[in-house]
């Protein structure tokens, strides 16, 4: 028993050591700026977040036996045919993972970018576990990160509206829709008995 726990002791001890240089740097949170990054793509191509100055981002980090991309995948493909043709760029970052990705692509209409190995890159910005979602800003600046596997997560929505400006455009056009009921009100208290109630008195 004695050799038992001290031969699983020294195997934690190796596990960890040998870990130690992998560890993933402190998680990116909102706020903070995504690193620029160049990894190839299915088709052997290569695709750069600097390449995509001034477009907002969905950046999916993903695997394909993860049981969580596949509930959230549906919902990251419509938000794709969405808001593309507002200037959102959808990537997604496969890693930890040898399955076959444009078998998956095929089966799940995935029709955004992909890129492979993002092992490395997953490190760098600390994520961990998969799903993980950042949407960013047209800066690339993060204004959401999660890990919610809801394909209608509402905040994911909001937030891909916030940053192509959709949610703006919205707020506008409700304002303007307000402003036949205002300005009745405001002619309400202006003339309460009516427009043409002063001129009825002789």
């Amino acid at each position: 028993m004695k050799k038992f726990t001290r031969d699983s002791l020294s195997l934690t001890i190796l596990w960890f050591c040998a870990t130690i240089g992998q560890a993933s740097e402190p998680p990116l949170m909102v706020g903070d700026f995504f690193p620029d990054f160049a990894l190839v793509q299915t088709d052997g191509s290569r695709w750069q977040l600097s390449a995509q100055a001034g477009q907002p981002n969905i950046v999916l980090f993903w695997a394909t036996w993860c049981p969580y991309c596949r509930k959230l995948m549906p919902g990251i493909v419509l938000l794709h045919e969405t808001y593309s043709d507002h200037g959102l760029q959808v990537v997604g970052v496969n890693f930890r993972d040898d399955g076959d990705t444009v078998a998956y692509a095929r089966k799940m209409n995935i029709r955004f970018n992909i890129v492979l190995d993002g092992d490395e890159l997953a490190r760098r910005v600390g994520v961990q576990g998969t799903p993980t979602v950042f949407v960013l800003d047209r800066a690339h600046r993060i204004v959401l990160r999660s890990s919610d596997s809801d394909p209608d997560n509402p905040a994911l929505r909001a937030a891909v509206e916030s940053v192509t400006g959709l949610e703006d455009a919205a707020l506008m056009d409700q304002e303007h829709r307000q402003l036949p009921a205002n300005h009745t009100a405001r002619e309400q208290q202006l003339h309460p008995f009516g427009p043409a109630a002063g001129g009825n008195f002789h």
